[in-house]
């Protein structure tokens, strides 16, 4: 027993052995027909996902692929909605292929490599690796270049589509005609009283006020009610030299030398005078002359109609020459002073109507006309006051109060301007970019141009450069468009070179915004000063962290400290001064970050961290944002929560120290 015992012992390690071997002979031998048989399944290893196939004739025998309008790329056998974009896959029919030989004529060939692989929601520009996108986590897709000599517009800002793309992609067009340009100006200020009808009642000579017959502020006197009761030993001497030269001329109404009476008159004539100056009235100094009596204690009346707006004096008190005693306004026409922002300077015009309204009188309007409209910028506000004229007969207005003011205004008297609506341009930087329909083709044509906007109208904007009357622009879809040359590698918005490959658009982007935001080297006015940088930028970081968090309250306080320590801030620090909500706030804190960014590109960061300029392509309905801000993690201003993360660093500005 033990001797078997041993012999088992010996061979087991070997039938151990043995049965391992059996087993990965067993698996080779598995996978191997399993090989084969896909190998004799026609176009399964050409299917690069489930469902989709880059032979389209081998999907169905009837001939029939769904296929993308916006990305041809994607084919599939049965409907759907496109894994790049969501749009709803279009039906096509297509030639059946006898051979796959006969196929790949169709295709790319497969030693081509892709010149870049892009996010088809545009979060990021072209990478030159494939993978995932940063932003919103979608498989990158490969682009290539298809310069094969047949499409001479390859290198174009031009998009040709099928009429069922144009239909899913809702794109809408809209002929560029002239037309009067209209804005209705909408701004802000509050109600005063007009200096011509406002006068103070002085003190003509020294003395002491008996009597206020007006006792309160806001009493409402007639001209020539009586006012101030008043007190004067030197009015009281005027009087009686009044008197005296009085009696003197009427004994001499009998004397024959003529030179004594005319001298005699003139003194008359001098006292009389004095007692208007000191504030009698005419009929106060006849009634004396005829009395031949002074007056110890003096009424005088009130000059002017209105409403006592403030008592300077009390009853008893002494006044010197030339001391107010009471105020007195005429609120029956009221000045009604308004703010106007540079931008809108080029809309107004002395004579144009003007309609506002107050808080104070819910529902109802008034209206006047603009009367002045001063020369003089305010510094610190940006603004030019501009005054309408306002009849206040029936009393409902009152100084001080907050006013909303509506203009419609008129460029350049009503001449008709070349326009087109809001819709068209795509805006970025200091370019703009508007996609026309080329006429004459079998398939929908769209081609990008650069145009020279003007001011912005209440229609849309009025084009200075780059268009002329008749042509037809796409008002609607132009993003659609620009997003598919883009993917395609071609000019598009973002993209304005000609001829350039999607692996080297990420640069060239990255340039063309840097040459878009830096200004002039020359123009010091444009950048902030390196001394004020350093108090800048740290304020600047606080408001980029609060809007990021969604903080308005931090935000704004921010803000408004950034904008008292600014000597001569400018008109968006202004706007984002006045902001009432975080989206008001965001908008204005663009302005401040291209501003800010191109200040790092000229003097450096003067704070002791590294900061980034960041991009996000979907900010402001996919116009672009930048924003400057630091840490290792994108925290997006113009989402918050929402979209916290979208964005991409573009450039580090490394410390000063």
């Amino acid at each position: 027993m033990n001797t078997m015992l041993s012999i088992l012992k010996k061979c087991t390690p070997s039938m151990i052995q043995i049965a391992v071997i059996l087993a990965f002979a067993a698996t080779a031998f598995v996978f191997y027909n399993l090989g084969a048989v896909h190998q004799n399944e026609p176009g399964t290893a050409d299917l690069p996902a489930a469902g989709m196939s880059n032979h389209p004739a081998d999907l169905n025998g009837d001939g029939v692929i769904y296929t993308c309008s916006m990305h041809p790329q994607i084919k599939q056998d049965e409907p759907g909605k496109c894994p790049i974009c969501g749009m709803e896959l279009v039906e096509q029919k297509v030639e059946r292929i006898e051979n796959a030989a006969e196929h790949e004529q169709h295709e790319h060939d497969a030693n081509e490599k892709p010149v870049g692989y892009a996010c088809a929601m545009n979060c990021v520009p072209p990478l030159p690796e494939p993978g995932k996108c940063p932003v919103c986590g979608m498989e990158m897709q490969p682009v290539y270049d298809n310069h094969n000599g047949k499409d001479e517009t390859n290198t174009q800002r031009t998009l040709s589509i099928t009429e069922e793309a144009r239909a899913l992609a809702d794109i809408q067009t809209s002929v560029v005609e002239k037309k009067p340009a209209k804005k209705k100006i909408r701004l802000v200020g509050q109600l005063a009283i007009d200096p011509s009808r406002r006068m103070h009642i002085s003190a003509d000579v020294g003395g002491r006020i008996d009597r206020l017959y007006a006792r309160f502020d806001g009493d409402v006197v007639q001209k020539g009610q009586d006012l101030v009761l008043f007190y004067s030993p030197e009015l009281l001497a005027v009087q009686q030299e009044f008197l005296q030269a009085l009696r003197s001329f009427n004994g001499l109404s009998s004397s024959t030398l003529k030179s004594v009476r005319e001298s005699s008159r003139m003194a008359v004539d001098a006292a009389r005078e004095r007692l208007h100056l000191a504030g009698l009235t005419k009929n106060q100094i006849d009634e004396m002359a005829q009395s031949n009596q002074a007056q110890v204690s003096v009424v005088l009346k009130a000059p002017m109609g209105g409403t006592v707006i403030q008592r300077h004096s009390e009853e008893g008190e002494y006044v010197n020459k030339g001391e107010h005693i009471v105020t007195i306004a005429d609120l029956s026409v009221i000045w009604c002073e308004l703010e106007a922002y540079e931008s809108d300077l080029i809309w107004m015009e002395v004579g144009r109507p003007a309609a506002f309204t107050t808080p104070a009188l819910p529902g109802q309007t008034f209206s006047g006309r603009i009367a002045y409209i001063d020369p003089i910028l305010k510094p610190e506000t940006r603004t030019v006051r501009v005054r309408v004229n306002v009849d206040n007969s029936k009393g409902l207005l009152k100084p001080g109060m907050y006013v909303t003011a509506a203009i419609q205004a008129s460029l350049h008297g009503g001449e008709p301007q070349l326009m087109i609506p809001d819709g068209a341009p795509l805006i970025t930087g200091e370019r703009a970019v508007v996609y026309l329909e080329v006429p004459g083709r079998e398939k929908p044509t769209y081609e990008g141009r650069e145009i020279t906007l003007g001011s912005k109208t209440q229609d849309g904007y009025i084009v200075k450069e780059g268009l002329q009357e008749g042509d037809v622009v796409v008002t609607r879809g132009a993003f659609q468009i620009d997003s598919a040359l883009q993917i395609i590698a071609r000019p598009s918005m973002m993209n304005p070179g000609e001829g350039s490959s999607a692996a080297g658009r990420h640069e060239q982007g990255h340039a063309a915004m840097q040459m878009e935001n830096e200004p002039p080297q020359e123009n010091e006015s444009s950048v902030i000063s390196r001394s004020f940088l350093e108090t800048a930028a740290p304020i600047y970081l606080d408001i980029q962290q609060a809007l990021a968090g969604d903080d308005f309250k931090q935000a704004n306080a921010a803000w408004k400290r950034l904008y008292q320590e600014w000597k001569n801030p400018p008109e968006f620090m202004q706007a984002g001064n006045k902001a009432g909500d975080i989206s008001a706030l965001r908008a204005s804190f663009h302005d401040l970050s291209i501003l800010l960014a191109a200040s790092l590109q000229k003097h450096g960061n003067p704070t002791s961290q590294t900061l980034h300029l960041t991009h996000c392509t979907m900010a402001f309905d996919f116009k672009g944002a930048d924003w400057v801000q630091a840490g290792g993690e994108v925290r997006n201003p113009y989402f918050g929560s929402e979209m916290l993360m979208c964005g991409t660093f573009e450039q580090e500005f490394t410390s000063n120290d």
